[in-house]
């Protein structure tokens, strides 16, 4: 969970000014609070986490690769989006 917060502060930070509705502050505080949680972690938790999050990704790749994945290109992408660029 804290990875997923750690990476939505950091998407957030990316964000240009128009689209953010906090000030940047905010998502390195965050972020910085993320890593001092896991940091706080018993180390068997951090390992074990870190094997499920492995496991995760291995698996996603094993499927994607079964099912001959392919990445559309920018033009099919965003002529699948709506009004406001939203899928």
């Amino acid at each position: 969970m804290l990875i997923y917060y750690l990476v939505a502060n950091i998407a957030a930070f990316t964000q240009p000014a128009t689209d953010r509705r906090y000030p940047k502050a905010l998502q390195v505080v965050g972020a910085v609070a993320c890593v001092a949680l896991v940091a706080t972690l018993p180390p068997l938790s951090v390992v074990l986490g870190i094997l499920m999050f492995a496991a995760g990704i291995i698996l996603r790749l094993a499927r994607l690769s079964s099912v001959g994945f392919r990445p559309c290109s920018r033009r099919s992408a965003l002529s699948r989006r709506g009004p406001r660029g939203v899928l």
